[in-house]
């Protein structure tokens, strides 16, 4: 799954929403607005039949931090055949206002576990 905004899946189609998009979809799977989830104790979040994460609310800042279920991952970036998707294994999203958000994250590949701050223009430009 990736974290991105894409049209048509919120109340306004013309709106850019920030979503979880699957990569591996099936006929039930769809993008999920980030602005729809909530903390569950009692399941999962289905994306697709190979793709499943929880949600967690940290109480520190309120953010929603997303956790896949391995072997899921959550990709930062796109999965391009010259340069493999970013993958993280958690994601945390605080919400800073209307559409706008503050994202943070750990590395799949680091055993650290401090949240880095995700900044996809100058971030990506570094790839």
């Amino acid at each position: 799954m990736i974290i991105a905004y894409t049209n048509g899946f919120g109340p306004d189609p013309q709106i850019p929403e920030l979503c979880l998009i699957p990569e591996k979809p099936d006929m039930l799977s769809r993008p999920v607005v980030v602005d729809y989830l909530f903390e569950t104790k009692c399941a999962i979040y289905r994306l697709s039949p190979q793709e499943v994460f929880t949600i967690a609310l940290d109480p520190k800042d309120n953010g929603l931090v997303i956790r896949a279920v391995k072997p899921t991952a959550v990709c930062i970036t796109p999965n391009f055949a010259d340069k493999p998707a970013t993958k993280v294994t958690e994601l945390k999203i605080i919400r800073e206002g209307a559409k706008a958000y503050r994202i943070l994250y750990i590395p799949d590949t680091s055993g650290d576990k401090a949240w880095r701050e995700w900044n996809p223009i100058t971030q990506l430009q570094n790839m």
